[in-house]
C-alpha cells in the first residue's frame, strides 16, 4: 500500500521497456520443431540454416507468454491503483481543507462554555431572587381579613 501511495504521489508508473530489436539474419518468424522432421522454412537446399534463432522448449515458451499476460495485467492494475490513489489523495486534501476551515472559524457566543455557565447562573440567580420576592409578598398580605 505504501509503495502505491509513492507511486500515485510520484505521478506514475514507468513505461514497460520496448521490445528489442531484430538482429542480423534473425529469423523472421517463428519456426515449428516437431521431433523427427526438418523444420520447414529453416534449412536450405545444402542443409544449412537459413536464419539465426534459439529453439526454445514448448513448456518453457508457454511460461514465458503466461509471465508476459501476467505482468501486463499486473501493470494495469497498479496504474489502475496509482490512478485511483491520486484521486484519493486529492479527496483527503479537499476534505482537510474543509475541516481546518471549520476549525479556524471563531465559535459562535452563544456555544461558548463561560457563557452558557452566566446564563444559567444568571438564571438561577433571578429564579432565587423572584421566589424570595414572592414570598415577601405573600408574606405581607393578610390571611384574615381585620
Amino acid at each position: 500500500m505504501i509503495l502505491l501511495v509513492a507511486v500515485a504521489l510520484a505521478g506514475s508508473l514507468p513505461e514497460p521497456p520496448p521490445a528489442p530489436e531484430s538482429v542480423a539474419e534473425d529469423c523472421a518468424r517463428s519456426i515449428p520443431i516437431v521431433i523427427g522432421r526438418a523444420p520447414a522454412g529453416l534449412l536450405d537446399t545444402t542443409g544449412k540454416a537459413t536464419c539465426s534463432g534459439v529453439v526454445v522448449g514448448t513448456a518453457e515458451l508457454a511460461d514465458l507468454l503466461r509471465i508476459e499476460a501476467w505482468s501486463r495485467a499486473v501493470y494495469d492494475l497498479a496504474r489502475i491503483d496509482a490512478a485511483a490513489c491520486a484521486a484519493e489523495a486529492v479527496d483527503a486534501d479537499e476534505r482537510a481543507d474543509y475541516w481546518r476551515g471549520v476549525a479556524e472559524r471563531p465559535t459562535p457566543v452563544l456555544q461558548r462554555p463561560g457563557v452558557g455557565l452566566g446564563i444559567g447562573v444568571g438564571i438561577g440567580v433571578i429564579g432565587v431572587l423572584g421566589g424570595a420576592l414572592a414570598v415577601r409578598l405573600v408574606a405581607e398580605v393578610p390571611l384574615y381579613a381585620e
